[in-house]
């Protein structure tokens, strides 16, 4: 049991992380894409903070997450749209198209 505590707190959590000084995107990479540590320094401004009480590591993606293409997001954007435009005609009107 402590072996697995300990295990995971050697794991850094991979996060997203916004600097707050410049809201750039902050990556881990090389040797700290792996290292477990608290503190960032931001590349873009130099601004130094700790986004959580554990060990973290800057990702571009989450992991599980693909990045989803431009014209597949429009794609679901539009539909969304036509769904929501569908049911404000159906409120006003009452009758669906």
């Amino acid at each position: 049991m402590e072996s697995q505590a300990r295990a995971s707190v050697a794991t850094p959590i991979p996060m997203r992380l916004i600097c707050p000084s410049c809201m750039s995107l902050h990556i881990d990479e090389g040797e700290f894409a792996t290292r477990p540590h608290h503190t960032h320094a931001c590349q873009a401004c130099g601004a130094v903070w700790r986004p959580a009480i554990v060990a973290t590591v800057g990702v571009r993606f989450l992991p599980g997450f693909r990045n989803e293409p431009a014209w597949e997001r429009e794609e679901r954007e539009a539909t969304v749209k036509e769904v929501t435009r569908n049911e404000v005609r159906e409120t006003l009107t009452g009758a669906p198209d």
